[in-house]
């Protein structure tokens, strides 16, 4: 025969509807908490990465003229290809031009576009016989690694938002990456050092999308950057959309994008 105090504590060790409801309501909470964080963390190591790369970047921009005595030019033909590290290409595009390559080619000192019996051929304005060769010497200022440039059957496979093979990319997977240097040498990188067409800092759309970064917000942060209120107090800088916004229709913030100043 059971006792009754043993059969009540029997009855008393499950847990009850309210116990169990309780325990998936902290479950929930604990993980609307942490599933953003981790986000967010995710997202603040890519923007270091991002500012590293603008870093190595910006110091091959500066051996190039301490070289050959001048900034290297990295204008296209056209004024959509115009201060942009990939020319004329858009986030969307499913080919790349031959003078879009210019920025790798002219940093790196090698070819850039993939070649049809493996490695790199030179594309751009930089290929031999060239009247308008920047790199004469072949001189390599910056190493680009594989995961700094785009390869549908390399780093990028399975991603359905990489469209070429070739083009540099930052840590997000952005195409479309902006590069200024300082052209009129007065110590400030402003609308002043636009090029010739150029009435706008170059607007970039985020990977896939994902929303853009607009020329007035650019021309705020530059502005904002100094004192003067006049422009950023650098010899060369870059910036891209980062995270983008997370919609189409919705404008990259200013702290969602990724400034190299």
């Amino acid at each position: 025969m059971i006792s009754p105090r043993l059969h009540g504590r029997r009855a008393s060790s499950g847990f009850t509807l309210i116990e169990l409801l309780t325990v998936i309501a902290i479950i929930g909470i604990l993980t609307a908490i942490t599933i953003p964080t981790v986000g967010r963390v995710r997202d603040n190591a890519k923007k270091t990465k991002v500012r590293i790369q603008f870093t190595q970047w910006s110091a091959g921009v500066r051996l190039f003229k301490q070289v050959y005595g001048y900034y290297p030019r990295f204008e296209g033909t056209t004024v959509a290809s115009r201060h942009k590290v990939n020319g004329a290409l858009d986030f969307d595009d499913t080919s790349i031009n031959d003078a879009d390559y210019l920025f790798r080619e002219l940093l790196s000192g090698k070819g850039a576009k993939p070649a049809s019996g493996g490695g790199f051929d030179f594309a751009s304005s930089e290929k031999d016989g060239s009247s308008t060769i920047q790199n004469r010497k072949r001189q390599q200022f910056v190493t680009f690694d594989i995961s700094e440039v785009t390869s549908r059957t390399g780093t990028d496979s399975g991603d359905v938002d990489i469209n070429v093979d070739g083009a540099v990319k930052d840590a997000f997977g952005n195409v479309e990456i902006a590069v200024l240097v300082d052209r009129n040498g007065d110590g400030l990188i402003s609308t002043a050092d636009l090029s010739s067409g150029v009435t706008d800092f170059p607007a970039l759309t985020a990977k896939g999308n994902n929303g853009t970064l607009a020329s007035t917000a650019i021309k705020a942060k530059i502005d904002a950057a100094d004192a003067s209120g006049n422009g950023v107090r650098a010899d060369v800088i870059f910036y891209s959309p980062g995270r983008g916004s997370g919609s189409s229709t919705r404008p990259v913030s200013e702290s969602d994008a990724v400034w190299s100043w």
